[in-house]
């Protein structure tokens, strides 16, 4: 019952099971096609003279009343298995799917966002067209979109997008992916100035990786801690601020040496909140941390130095250091190139850092259970 690429739905799977359970009809719907089959077989023997079924074969009473508990189970293996169904795709679809894939994550590579735009565009329609409108190969280019538009500034479009996308990975059961998207869309409510839908987002993402333990030690738990750490110092809870960033501080050295970006993030947030309390002596030297971490980032270096050196300049300020002030924001322009360049202060809480759970070479978010990857491999 449940299509190619299509992944089942936990209250469908419900509902066969308390209206048809006794024909196996839930086992069906997961793609447990053997055993509900036996279970059918079972349920027709326990048919009654005028061929309703009735529920009086005690193994099968016990087998309905267990399944019960087992469907959350059935339903995840069957979201899990789905890119593994033959979609029954046609090659010359599949192959433009690579073409156009390839060539948004391209322009995304080179900085082209407008020109990675049209092209995600381009396949997101003929992704709808072949996996449909819910697979998880449309939410992965919706996440990218979202992305892309924040780039450019426009957040209400960004947000919508990204709405979008959570509920497609929601309905998929994808908690990392959910997670991904709960921080995007917390960034993008703090930038559009919701402050309370911001908390809320970032706080439901950690809530989702909270009870998974190599969840709570990656790359996407410690973004949601320092995102959070950011909103509360906004909203003058400095306290609450330094308790979350202490427990990112604690995981930081278990993330990867790639993770080196977000390492500097999360040291520079520390020492904006220890500006803030006026402890600028600690302040200075997480800035320093921050500045050498931030050199050995593999995207973006220049692009942290810059901003983190505009956030030490201001503290240089509130000390009355005009001078050093003055060298901090000379040298962030150097970096910059002099070039005119927007800063995303109002469009995200924190310097721009990869938060999604899996990113391909050109930065691009990847989830599992994209049919399109399978079937090109």
């Amino acid at each position: 019952m449940s299509t190619a690429n299509t992944p089942p739905s936990k209250s469908t799977a419900y509902l066969l099971w308390f209206f048809l359970g006794g024909l196996g009809a839930h086992r069906f719907y997961t793609g447990r096609k053997g055993s509900g089959i036996a279970m059918m077989l079972l349920g027709l023997s326990s048919a009654g003279a005028q061929g309703k079924i009735i529920l009086i074969s005690l193994p099968l009473a016990l087998w309905w009343f267990v399944d019960a508990f087992l469907i959350p189970g059935m339903v995840r293996d069957a979201a899990a298995n789905v890119e593994e169904v033959d979609p029954g795709i046609n090659p010359d679809d599949v192959a433009e799917i690579q073409r156009l894939r390839d060539q948004y994550q391209g322009a995304a590579e080179h900085g082209d966002t407008s020109g990675a735009l049209m092209a995600s565009l381009k396949l997101l329609g003929l992704l709808e067209q072949v996996y449909g409108q819910e697979s998880v190969d449309v939410a992965e280019v919706l996440f990218d979109r979202a992305e892309l538009l924040r780039r450019q500034g426009r957040l209400s479009e960004a947000l919508s997008t990204a709405e979008r996308t959570l509920a497609i990975l929601r309905n998929a059961g994808n908690r990392l992916g959910e997670a991904a998207c709960l921080n995007m869309l917390g960034e993008l409510h703090a930038g559009l100035k919701h402050q309370v839908e911001a908390l809320a987002c970032h706080e439901a993402g950690l809530a989702l990786l909270a009870g998974d333990p190599a969840a709570k030690g990656s790359a996407l738990y410690v973004h949601l801690l320092n995102n959070l750490a950011v909103l509360h110092d906004r909203d003058d809870r400095p306290d609450q601020a330094l308790g979350l960033l202490e427990q990112a501080s604690a995981l930081l050295g278990k993330l990867p040496a790639d993770e080196a970006g977000l390492k500097a993030t999360v040291l520079c947030t520390h020492a904006n909140v220890l500006r803030d309390l006026k402890r600028f002596e600690q302040a200075d030297g997480y800035y320093e941390r921050a500045l050498l971490l931030a050199r050995k980032a593999p995207a973006n270096a220049v692009a942290l130095e810059a901003d983190f050196r505009d956030e030490r300049a201001q503290m240089y300020r509130m000390m009355g250091r005009m001078d050093e002030a003055e060298q901090e924001l000379a040298q962030a322009k150097s970096l910059r190139g002099g070039l005119h360049v927007v800063r995303e202060d109002d469009a995200a809480p924190t310097p721009a850092v990869a938060p999604g759970p899996v990113l391909n070479e050109s930065g691009m978010i990847e989830f599992s259970g994209s049919a399109a990857k399978k079937t090109a491999d």
